[in-house]
């Protein structure tokens, strides 16, 4: 049994020993055949440099004339952000204008009105103040209050003629 283990031991050490060798070889001979291709590569990198000087030039000029156009490309871009901003600037402005017209045509709306409620107001109270009056049922002291409700009603209908008179300003202002 002994001899048996030393038997497949020596076996296994030639074995061992002939494949590393195998390695080596390979190894080496693949080694060699690049130094034999190292020749034409550096040749080919001279003639490449020499031409390459002329490419760089030509390389150079498309280069430059590459960022003009960029630039240039850059330039209108930046202009046609700008003109769409002022487009949009304009229209919002142009929006808020046109809430504030309806907003000041509502307000006028209300203060026609105020004005036609008052004018109701001013005509009830003249035509009851004078039927009275006509009856005499009303003292001097009782025909002067309502002498002054009547003014203050006058007044009143003024005051809300004068406001409708600045509100269509405003109005035509803002649609001019």
């Amino acid at each position: 049994m002994k001899s048996k283990i030393i038997f497949l031991a020596i076996v296994f050490l030639n074995i061992h020993v002939g494949l590393t060798q195998e390695v080596k070889d390979s190894t080496s001979t693949t080694v060699d055949s690049l130094h034999i291709n190292k020749a034409p590569v550096l040749e080919a990198a001279v003639a490449a440099a020499a031409l390459s000087a002329d490419d760089l030039k030509a390389a150079e000029k498309l280069k430059k004339e590459e960022q003009k156009r960029l630039k240039e490309k850059l330039k209108s871009e930046k202009k046609a952000l700008k003109n769409s901003k002022k487009l949009e600037d304009e229209k919002k402005e142009f929006e808020k204008t046109q809430k504030r017209i309806a907003s000041v045509e509502k307000d006028l709306i209300k203060e026609k009105e105020k004005l036609e409620d008052a004018r109701k107001e001013l005509s009830k109270k003249t035509e009851k103040f004078q039927r009275q009056k006509s009856k005499g049922k009303l003292s001097a002291i009782e025909i002067e209050k309502e002498n002054i409700k009547v003014s203050k009603l006058q007044i009143k209908v003024t005051k809300i003629e004068q406001d409708i008179a600045e509100t269509e300003k405003k109005l035509n202002k803002l649609r001019r």
